[in-house]
C-alpha cells in the first residue's frame, strides 16, 4: 500500500492492520457535505436512490496515516446504503480519526 512513500524518521507516520480492525464510522463526520438544508427541495428519486451519509455504519479499519498537520486519518472499508435501503456500495474511504470508533465486542 505504501510502496511509493519512503520514510526516514521513526516512528513511521502510518500503520497497516492485517487483519483489519472492526470499527463504527460516524458517516456525518467522515464525509464532507455541502451546506444545503437537509432534504429541502430534493426530488423523491434523489432521496430514495442517493447514498445515505448520516448516522453510523460498521466497517473495517485497514490503515492509519498521519497528515502534515499532525492529524490521523484511517482507511476504512464501509458499506454505504441508498436512501431507500435497496442499494449498497462497498467502498474504501479515508476518514478523520474523530469519525472512527473501535467496535465493541
Amino acid at each position: 500500500m505504501f510502496e511509493d512513500w519512503p520514510v526516514t524518521f521513526t516512528p513511521a507516520p502510518r500503520r497497516i492492520y492485517d487483519p483489519p480492525i472492526p470499527v463504527v464510522i460516524d458517516l456525518g463526520r467522515a464525509f464532507a457535505r455541502t451546506s444545503r438544508p437537509a432534504h429541502r427541495g430534493l426530488a423523491l428519486r434523489v432521496k430514495a436512490e442517493g447514498l445515505h451519509l448520516t448516522g453510523t455504519a460498521r466497517g473495517l479499519l485497514r490503515a492509519w496515516v498521519r497528515t502534515t498537520s499532525g492529524d490521523w486519518i484511517g482507511l476504512c472499508e464501509v458499506e454505504l446504503h441508498s436512501g431507500n435501503g435497496h442499494g449498497t456500495l462497498r467502498t474504501h474511504q479515508w476518514c478523520p480519526s474523530g469519525a472512527i470508533t473501535p467496535q465493541r465486542r
